[in-house]
C-alpha cells in the first residue's frame, strides 16, 4: 500500500479520537493479522456514537447533533476519505460505539500481499456507471486538497485544485466546473 496514504487514515483516526475524547480520557492503537489480512484499530473513550450516527459516520459531512455548533471543529470530511483510501487499498474501514458517551472503536482492514489497481476509473458500488465530472477543489491545507484530489480522480473525474479563494475564482472561470469544492474558512477575506 501507500504508506503516505495509510499514515494519513491511521492519523486522521487518531486526531479524531483525540479531539472527541476530553482531558483525563484514552486512545488505544493496536494491530494484528487475521488471515490474509492486517486489523489496525483506533479505540478510544471519548463521545461515542449513537447507533444512527455509528451507520452514517463515513458518510460525506457527516457530524454528530452535539458537534453541530463546530466547538470540535471539522467539516465531517475526514472519515469519508479515510474510507475511500482504505477502500482503494482493498480494505474496508468501520464504525463501532457502545452508544454516547462510550467511546468509540475504529477497525481498518488491509489485505496483506494483493494487487489492487487503484489507477482505473472503477464502477460505482451499485455496479452502474456514473458520469464524469470537472472538479474543482478550493482549499488551502495543502494534504486535504490532495487527498481529495487523488480519490475523485481515482474514480475517472478530471479534478483541479487552487489554494486561495482568488485562485479558485480565477480557475473556474477557465474550467467552468461541474463541481467545486470550497473550504468554508480560507485566509484572505473570502
Amino acid at each position: 500500500g501507500d504508506p503516505v496514504r495509510i499514515s494519513q487514515v491511521v492519523g486522521n483516526l487518531l486526531q479524531n479520537a483525540a479531539k472527541f475524547t476530553d482531558p483525563g480520557g484514552r486512545v488505544a492503537v493496536s494491530a494484528e493479522t487475521a488471515g490474509d489480512s492486517v486489523l489496525v484499530e483506533v479505540r478510544d473513550t471519548g463521545i461515542g456514537m449513537s447507533p444512527e450516527l455509528a451507520a452514517s459516520a463515513f458518510d460525506f459531512f457527516s457530524q454528530s447533533e452535539s458537534s453541530r455548533d463546530r466547538s470540535r471543529g471539522g467539516l465531517g470530511l475526514g472519515l469519508a476519505l479515510a474510507r475511500g483510501l482504505v477502500e482503494l487499498h482493498g480494505g474496508d474501514l468501520r464504525a463501532d460505539s457502545e452508544g454516547t458517551g462510550l467511546g468509540s472503536r475504529f477497525t481498518i482492514r488491509l489485505p496483506l500481499d494483493r494487487g489492487v489497481d487503484a489507477t482505473s476509473p472503477r464502477e460505482h458500488r451499485s455496479g452502474l456507471r456514473r458520469a464524469l465530472l470537472r472538479i474543482l477543489i478550493v482549499e488551502d491545507n495543502q494534504d486535504m486538497a490532495e487527498s481529495l484530489r487523488i480519490l475523485l480522480r481515482l474514480d475517472g473525474h478530471h479534478v483541479e485544485t487552487a489554494r486561495t479563494g482568488a485562485a479558485g475564482v480565477e480557475l473556474a472561470q477557465k474550467l467552468r466546473p461541474d463541481v467545486v469544492l470550497c473550504d468554508l474558512g480560507l485566509p484572505g477575506g473570502m
